[in-house]
């Protein structure tokens, strides 16, 4: 039986051009204090299985709601 030994590298390199052109990052940072509901929101959210990209939907489609 085959060990798996991680990727290649050439599955590495098709992986990183993969997520380039299909996913966008953002990165933020909340203030403890000052975004208490959101953050609270957020693993409440998780708490429920909810991760997110599906809270953060969710969301956007309630306020795009008319």
């Amino acid at each position: 039986m085959s060990k798996y030994n991680g990727l290649t590298p050439s599955q590495h390199e098709a992986n990183k051009r993969y997520i380039a052109k299909t996913y966008k990052t953002f990165h933020f940072f909340l203030r403890i204090d000052d975004d208490k509901e959101i953050i609270d929101s957020i693993q409440e959210a998780k708490d429920q299985g909810m991760n997110k990209t599906e809270w953060l939907r969710e969301l956007f489609e309630l306020a795009n709601r008319k």
